[in-house]
């Protein structure tokens, strides 16, 4: 499970560019790069049969960034995704996709539409995708929410085979927050 971060900054004057790879932003490029040379090691040393890419916020931005860079078992964000004209290509054959969003309390829609197109564009390259609002849940905000049905998903994701919630899922938390993208 691969978990990339953004660099510390103060919230009122973080440079999202830190996180979005371009050819402004060497260093995002830079991190990506670092990324997926750890992850060419793992499978080298054969354990790349359940790759895994997840973050939170800064770290979700760079994770869907770098989804699209290779192929995964599974990806997993909360409260962030790149918008589709920051992205550097079309999705490489990754079968599962879980975000998570917290509604409009979550930087005004921003990250709740970044994930909506995402997983729209997943589920479009053959993704099983699961897009969830935990402010149905009486929550909402900035906030990894629904760490429990994330982590059952990502212990559920396998190269081997589709993922098992793709022929049917349920449970209160995902009946109540989560849709599947068609």
């Amino acid at each position: 499970l691969l978990l990339p971060r953004g660099r510390p900054q103060p919230a009122a004057t973080y440079p999202w560019a830190v996180v979005s790879a371009g050819p402004e932003n060497a260093d995002a490029i830079q991190d990506a790069a670092d990324i997926l040379a750890v992850t060419a090691c793992a499978e080298a040393a054969g354990l790349g049969d359940r790759s895994v890419l997840s973050g939170f916020s800064a770290g979700a931005i760079a994770a869907s960034y770098i989804a699209e860079l290779r192929p995964w078992t599974a990806v997993v964000l909360w409260s962030g995704g790149q918008r589709p004209e920051d992205r550097p290509a079309a999705l490489a054959g990754i079968p599962a996709v879980l975000a998570i969003h917290g509604g409009a309390s979550d930087f005004s829609d921003y990250f709740a539409e970044a994930e909506a197109e995402w997983t729209a564009d997943a589920a479009a390259a053959g993704a099983f995708a699961l897009l969830c609002d935990h402010s149905l849940l009486g929550g909402g905000g900035h906030a990894t929410a629904l760490a429990t049905e994330a982590a059952a998903f990502v212990a559920a994701s396998s190269a081997s085979g589709p993922h098992p919630y793709s022929s049917g899922w349920s449970g209160w938390t995902l009946e109540h927050a989560c849709t599947e993208v068609p």
